[in-house]
């Protein structure tokens, strides 16, 4: 597919390997064996990259690197390289296991690195405005913000604790770009779906009932195993 189509930037689907061992394929692209991906719809998808396979003059020709000491790095990285990708393809088959482990980032704990988000998107909404493209990719790039800021960190951090100043801050820095970010349509397709009850609650700012509704669910999964 890289040869046939002279692809940049090629996305494929992965197979999930929990603790137990039971594998489950993700299945981010199956419409058809091979699908184009414009630049705005790239920035819309899963950051990280190892479903994806880079040319490497995508990141020789540009100042883009992933950076160092901070959680987030692909969110920092994968974004900006739709801008200088000219031709952007997805695959229907997986390719790459995906294996949980306690230890990853994703399953970290310690809430003030959560906050590095923050700096991830900081950095692509920087070089978009540098490259003068800010504008054209406004709404993906705002919904980028508000699902990886808000709601997937918010999610993380009230499965930890209740800390109202740490989600303040993410707050903040989402109004700090984006103060109109729940008229944007990407947004309301999410809140507006029954079984995203739990984003919608975020976006309105219900943190605290979601905490509690967190722990009732721990204390419950305690009481039926013990």
């Amino acid at each position: 597919y890289l040869e046939k189509y002279n692809c940049d930037i090629l996305i494929f689907n992965y197979i999930e390997v929990k603790k137990s061992g039971e594998q489950q394929i993700q299945y981010l692209h199956e419409e058809s064996p091979y699908t184009q991906i414009t630049p705005g719809q790239f920035i819309l998808e899963l950051a990280a990259p190892w479903n994806k396979v880079f040319r490497a003059s995508l990141f020789q020709e540009s100042d883009i690197q992933f950076p160092n000491r901070i959680y987030y790095e692909d969110l920092a990285t994968s974004p900006c390289l739709a801008l200088h990708a000219n031709q952007i393809g997805a695959i229907d088959t997986a390719l790459y296991y995906y294996v949980q482990r306690e230890s990853s980032t994703m399953h970290s704990r310690d809430t003030q690195k959560m906050t590095d988000v923050c700096k991830a998107m900081e950095i692509v909404l920087n070089y978009f405005k540098k490259c003068g493209r800010f504008e054209q990719y406004h709404q993906e790039l705002e919904y980028l913000t508000v699902s990886h800021v808000l709601i997937a960190t918010i999610q993380r951090m009230l499965q930890v604790r209740y800390e109202y100043e740490k989600i303040r801050t993410l707050e903040r820095f989402v109004e700090k770009y984006f103060c109109n970010y729940i008229d944007n349509p990407y947004i309301q397709e999410i809140i507006n779906k029954p079984e995203y009850r739990r984003v919608k609650r975020i976006v309105e700012k219900k943190h605290f009932e979601l905490f509690i509704g967190y722990v009732l669910r721990k204390i419950k999964n305690c009481i039926i195993k013990s």
